[in-house]
């Protein structure tokens, strides 16, 4: 155990830690899932009767990754949740990238008009999302997909009208499998120390801040490389992943 192990992480809830530090709080998740619940609920409902296809939702980025870090340096909470519009490629109801876009601001547009915690909607949205911003630091990003149960393609809808083949899904699903069960919680601490530094580190410039989902693999990758099964304390498996 290195010396610092206790600087970092411990099981004592109380001890000031850095992982406490850059770690929401138990009360700071619970109110992100419900101003997400809140948006997903409207979501659900209005875009089939808006759009004329079945619509569902799935929660990415790094809060389905357990990855999130506390706002740093006058930032936000990101919390991303994908919008899948389902039809068939032989369906004979379609949607162009613009329309899925289109409706899937309007409805976002509609939802913050009753929302009391919903401060302003980023209009006209960013290329690959519409954006809502709360109170308390918060933004919710909401990427639209179109995804084909038959082929089980998924394409995002950018705005310029294009579609580009992205499956945030399998992003998932590879950080699972290249990281062991149990060292897991581990590897995400490590992400989140790394994307605290990133913050912190360019804070004077934001254009040369490195992606957190690039931190996220580069990380993950590491991690698995030369650390795992060696059971070692947070800083010696921070200072061998760097």
């Amino acid at each position: 155990m290195g010396a610092a192990a206790g600087l970092f992480f411990s099981t004592d809830s109380q001890q000031e830690t850095l992982n406490k530090r850059v770690r929401p709080s138990d009360d700071q998740l619970e109110r992100l899932r419900e101003r997400k619940d809140e948006l997903v609920v409207h979501l659900r409902r209005d875009l089939p009767l808006r759009c004329g296809v079945a619509v569902s939702t799935w929660l990415q980025g790094s809060y389905k990754l357990h990855t999130l870090i506390r706002p740093l340096s006058k930032q936000d909470y990101d919390v991303d949740v994908g919008v899948y519009f389902e039809w068939r490629r032989s369906s004979v109801i379609a949607l162009t990238a613009t329309e899925l876009r289109a409706g899937l601001q309007q409805s976002l547009l509609d939802f913050a008009a009753n929302d009391e915690y919903v401060k302003k909607v980023q209009d006209p949205p960013k290329d690959r999302c519409s954006r809502a911003y709360y109170e308390k630091q918060l933004h919710i990003d909401l990427p639209g997909y179109h995804y084909s149960p038959d082929t089980g393609e998924t394409r995002i809808a950018t705005l310029e009208g294009t579609w580009e083949v992205s499956d945030p899904e399998k992003m998932v699903n590879w950080f699972q499998d290249r990281l062991d069960g149990d060292e897991r919680a581990q590897a995400r601490r490590v992400v989140r120390y790394l994307k605290a530094w990133a913050v912190l580190r360019f804070e004077q410039d934001r254009d040369a801040q490195p992606s957190s989902l690039m931190l996220t693999v580069l990380a993950a990758d590491a991690f698995a490389d030369v650390v795992q099964g060696l059971n070692v304390a947070d800083d010696e498996a921070l200072q061998l992943v760097v």
